[in-house]
């Protein structure tokens, strides 16, 4: 405005929207509180390659308690990564905080996860194809719901004690520190970690649908092929989901 005395864009399309794709690339790669980089397994964008095998134990390993247990530690220990990359760093997090967060985090989706499967015992004995899908499915999602809330709830309580950086819109510039804030924040995201596993259930409800239909391939491979489309599109469903939830 003041170099030309218009307010137009000097800027084409093209232009515009190479700038909104190199902004995207930054936000999801530099951590907005150090202005460094998050290590790759620690971001948002590796959501979906680091989930695709735990879906996968989740949904096709054996209903037995112990792979039950041993792929919700193995989910908890990959969200307690990703929690603490992403954690606001105004706020410093000891290694106690850490290893309390994650055995918390441990226990509530192991609990909640052998639980149910101890009830759903005689049905999965009995179920295969789609209907096992399903049960695995449900049994996932409860105790990957609990844990992910528990985690990040937990790892992030130093922030709530403390407070995190408020910063001067103009300036940019630290002006205090809010436990106000770091209240709400640390709620809406744990909240979001709780809504994030809800699709888990989705290749598993698809399959069993199209089963009853006579509508599944018949071919072991197409199958797979299938089965691995619908844990993709959960996936890259769950984070946008998630997250739009709070604007």
């Amino acid at each position: 405005m003041a170099a030309t005395g218009s307010p137009k864009v000097l800027l084409t399309a093209a232009e515009i929207e190479d700038l909104r794709h190199a902004t995207n690339i930054v936000k999801a790669a530099i951590h907005p509180d150090t202005q460094k980089p998050i290590p790759m397994p620690m971001r948002i964008t590796f959501f979906l390659p680091g989930n695709f095998p735990i879906n996968l134990g989740f949904l096709f390993a054996a209903p037995t308690m112990f792979n039950t247990i041993l792929w919700q530690v193995i989910n908890q220990t990959y969200n307690a990564i990703l929690n603490f990359g992403n954690a606001n760093k105004s706020s410093p997090i000891s290694t106690s905080d850490i290893m309390t967060s994650y055995v918390m985090a441990v226990a509530a989706s192991c609990s909640a996860g052998a639980a149910l499967r101890f009830a759903a015992k005689d049905l999965t004995a009995r179920a295969s194809g789609g209907r096992l899908l399903v049960l695995n499915g449900i049994v996932s999602t409860v105790a990957c719901a609990g844990g992910g809330f528990a985690n990040n709830w937990f790892i992030r309580q130093p922030e709530v004690k403390t407070g995190i950086a408020v910063r001067d819109p103009a300036t940019d510039e630290i002006v205090g520190l809010s436990k106000n804030c770091a209240k709400s924040a640390v709620w809406q995201t744990a909240l979001s970690r709780l809504l994030m596993p809800l699709t888990i259930g989705l290749p598993g409800f698809i399959i069993y649908a199209l089963e009853r239909k006579h509508l599944a391939p018949k071919n072991a491979t197409l199958l797979m092929m299938l089965q691995l489309t619908l844990i993709s599109l959960n996936l890259t469903l769950a984070v946008p989901l998630s997250m739009a939830a709070f604007p």
